[in-house]
């Protein structure tokens, strides 16, 4: 193993209430907490070992709000690799991947890498959550379509997870380490 962590820094990024706080804080305490404070950002470092590597992983929180939206590009700064989210109930959540985060992007850290997550999977079991949808004349994003959205904006994968389960959080995490670790690889040989 080496001695000098990797440092990693991950903006997770998305449509307001989309659950990225509590996937954080999920990540973070293994908890899911329901209540929570607005914030404009937020920042808490995760120490892992990640195939014999020490990763030091700086992980920010964004508020999506326009409010703040004047702040991301200090968010943004060096950012490795940006978890983009939505959540798999909010078809507006989709549309605001398409039509603001994929031209900001570029704009706001134009080498960081992508990994799309759909969030809240625990809704794809919830007979409640269906039938209000169904009666709203939706439905719940398919996984097919998440994967399709990847593909199109380019990110390197698509995961779904559920901060109120626990369900793919460390999964998620762990593949944008890892993303960043070979893509820093293959860019040093």
């Amino acid at each position: 193993m080496s001695l000098e962590p990797t440092r990693v820094k991950a903006v997770v990024a998305g449509h307001h209430g989309v659950g990225k706080t509590t996937f954080l804080i999920r990540l973070r305490t293994g908890r899911f907490e329901e209540y929570y404070f607005e914030n404009t950002h937020d920042t808490f470092n995760l120490d892992a070992t990640l195939d014999h590597s020490n990763i030091e992983c700086s992980l920010w929180d964004t508020n999506a709000l326009e409010d703040y939206m004047r702040l991301l590009p200090y968010v943004f700064i060096s950012a490795d690799v940006v978890i983009l989210c939505f959540a798999i109930d909010n078809p507006d959540s989709v549309a605001d991947i398409r039509e603001r985060w994929v031209r900001d992007l570029p704009e706001l850290e134009p080498h960081a890498r992508i990994v799309l997550v759909g969030t809240k999977s625990e809704l794809r079991s919830d007979p409640a959550t269906l039938e209000r949808l169904r009666l709203c004349g939706l439905a719940l994003s398919p996984y097919t379509a998440g994967s399709a959205l990847a593909e199109e904006i380019f990110a390197a994968g698509y995961y779904e997870c559920s901060a109120k389960t626990g369900h793919g959080v460390q999964e998620v995490f762990m593949a944008a380490t890892l993303l960043v670790l070979i893509t820093r690889h293959l860019f040093v040989n």
